[in-house]
């Protein structure tokens, strides 16, 4: 009998199981996986002269409801067949 050799390594993993809106509060989560797929995530950092702060990073999670609130008037519909 061939003797099959077995590696193994441990890792620690960080798993996400949660989005807050930081404008409203709503808890997103894989279970409800609409609104979970649909959630804005923002990370930047700000650059040299930055109104934002020089160097600083930033962070922002919107649920869809918040981003079409908050930007609803500035986003573009384009259909991808149209392109």
């Amino acid at each position: 009998m061939i003797e099959i050799e077995k590696v193994t390594e441990q890792r620690e993993v960080e798993l996400c199981t949660a989005i807050v809106c930081d404008k409203c509060g709503k808890r997103m989560t894989p279970d409800d996986w609409i609104d979970w797929q649909e959630a804005l995530q923002i990370r930047f950092t700000g650059g040299f002269g930055s109104i934002f702060g020089d160097e600083m990073s930033f962070r922002c999670d919107l649920c869809q409801h918040c981003v079409k609130d908050v930007l609803g008037g500035y986003i573009k519909a384009v259909n991808p067949m149209e392109n």
